[in-house]
């Protein structure tokens, strides 16, 4: 019982960590890709209900060639509105003078910039729903494998401690320090009749507290709930086993790919490619590295389900 034991746990800290080491790399990975398409390191944010009419908008001259020859003609004006109409979605590039462009436009929903803006997907991942979203895997676990209460109260307990870390240490803690850390924010920038309270807050370092959010409240539980889902099919084996936990395999899948898709975003126009990288480090130091190390303890090795020191080989044949 004590080689079967040993094994499991064995078993059990080598998916927990490889599972971690994939959603790190692939995460890098995306964090480059996006930084490398943003090696002008420009920072574009949002500016949404003002009610301002737009006159200009500045992009590279090829795009914007091509946008005035489409503007001629639609016999429309510069801004893509009537003229006096009112935008009601714009962006621009903080860094980059007079550069707003409305969205509202017809030949702008394609642009990546846009979409990346006032995407959906994003938008509910970065609410509240960031606390209920990530528990579909483990809620799906709970619900298709009921025997196992201890290891899933424990899994659920690992992932309240990472929300709370991830809210109060890494994004009110740090965002705290990283301001005292630097010069008052001022209000002459040219972007400032768009920004809230008329503040250059992107004239500040601001590392990527959404790739901080993305890494701690969606992949870390997808990894873990894909490497107790392994653990549980290949220790205590059977068909149904593996069936049982195809759909918590496909809603970690799927959340991953969706959260790499809002890192891309993220890298690629709200961050310079300094600020992404920090805030990767970030996450990876104080959030996955303890719990790649977590995986060799007494916690991890009851946070697996139990029937997998509780069932021999034979049995589960």
């Amino acid at each position: 019982m004590d080689v079967k034991k040993e094994r499991a746990r064995t078993l059990s800290t080598m998916a927990l960590r490889r599972s971690l080491l994939v959603a790190s790399t692939l995460c890098l990975a995306v964090v480059l890709l996006g930084s490398g398409l943003n090696h002008l390191g420009h920072k574009w944010t949002r500016v949404s209900g003002t009610g301002k009419t737009v006159q200009q908008e500045l992009i590279m001259a090829e795009v914007e060639r091509s946008a005035d020859s489409l503007l001629a003609q639609t016999g429309s004006g510069g801004n893509g509105k009537e003229e006096g109409g009112v935008c009601k979605r714009q962006v621009l590039a903080t860094n980059v003078p007079d550069s707003v462009m409305c969205c509202d436009t017809a030949q702008r929903w394609g642009d990546w910039v846009c979409v990346a803006a006032f995407d959906r997907f994003n938008k509910i991942l970065s609410s509240t729903w960031a606390y209920v979203i990530p528990l579909v895997p483990w809620a799906l676990s709970a619900a298709l494998d009921s025997s196992s209460s201890t290891a899933h109260a424990r899994r659920l307990l690992l992932y309240g401690v990472v929300f709370l870390v991830r809210t109060f240490v890494l994004y009110k803690g740090l965002g705290w320090l990283q301001t005292l850390l630097q010069p008052a924010v001022g209000t002459d920038c040219w972007y400032a009749a768009f920004a809230r309270g008329n503040k250059c807050l992107s004239d500040n370092f601001d590392f990527s507290d959404h790739i901080v959010l993305y890494v701690a409240n969606y992949l870390v539980p997808a990894a873990v709930e894909l490497s107790y889902a392994y653990t549980t099919v290949v220790t205590v084996g059977g068909t149904m086993q593996w069936l049982r936990y195809v759909p918590v395999a496909c809603a970690a899948l799927a959340m991953s790919l969706v959260t790499l898709r809002g890192v891309l975003f993220t890298t690629m126009y709200f961050h310079t490619p300094l600020e992404s990288l920090v805030g990767l480090a970030v996450v990876l130091f104080s959030v996955v590295l303890p719990i790649y190390f977590l995986a060799a303890t007494n916690f991890w090795a009851a946070a697996v389900s139990q029937k997998s020191t509780l069932v021999s080989p034979t049995a589960s044949a």
